[in-house]
């Protein structure tokens, strides 16, 4: 990320495609997670909540109860982050 968040969007597009190919559900919870977390920090809600909802529902098939955790907080937080960079602007 680091400033260059057009990059790290592309990233996350790249790599949520190779989990899918070789069938591995952890390393597709990961990229799903990761992509939730750029999608949050650009404050884009409806892709945020769509990678969050992706990463719960297969959290809970395959039961990475961790994942499910992190994507219930991913879509949870947006409101969170707003008043965290609205304080800090004050």
């Amino acid at each position: 990320m680091l400033g260059y968040a057009d990059q790290a969007l592309q990233r996350s597009r790249d790599i949520l495609t190779l989990p899918q190919e070789w069938s591995h559900a952890f390393s597709l919870a990961y990229a799903l997670d990761f992509a939730a977390r750029i999608h949050q920090l650009r404050k884009e809600e409806q892709l945020t909540q769509e990678r969050a909802q992706a990463l719960m529902a297969l959290a809970r098939e395959q039961g990475f109860t961790q994942r499910l955790a992190t994507g219930t907080m991913d879509g949870t937080h947006l409101g969170w982050l707003d008043e965290l960079v609205q304080g800090s602007s004050s």
